[in-house]
């Protein structure tokens, strides 16, 4: 499909050359870096807000969220969160 033997680099889409290798610095300060940076830190701000505003009730989180229980649970593990450490830890009064 290419005219040359030999098929660069630049040939290649922006998908697969953003994916390939492990990110050096210029990686992480270009376009595709810095857009899955802040979306990191997007996300895990929001799951933090949803943990807080709902006291670690993971399934009243997914609820606010319009998220499906499993897909939070995904999300607040690749986040290295735990619901748990936003449960009120006193028991209620009696």
């Amino acid at each position: 499909m290419a005219r040359p033997d030999v098929i660069r680099v630049e040939d290649l889409p922006d998908e697969v050359i953003a994916g390939a290798g492990e990110p050096s610095d210029r990686d992480r300060r270009g376009y595709f870096g810095l857009r899955d940076q802040y979306i990191n830190a997007f996300e895990r701000d929001y799951l933090v807000q949803q943990l807080r505003q709902h006291e670690g009730d993971v399934t009243a989180a997914a609820a606010d969220a319009q998220l499906p229980r499993g897909t939070l649970y995904r999300l607040l593990k690749k986040q290295g969160l735990d619901p748990a450490d936003f449960r009120d830890s006193e028991p209620p009064a009696v």
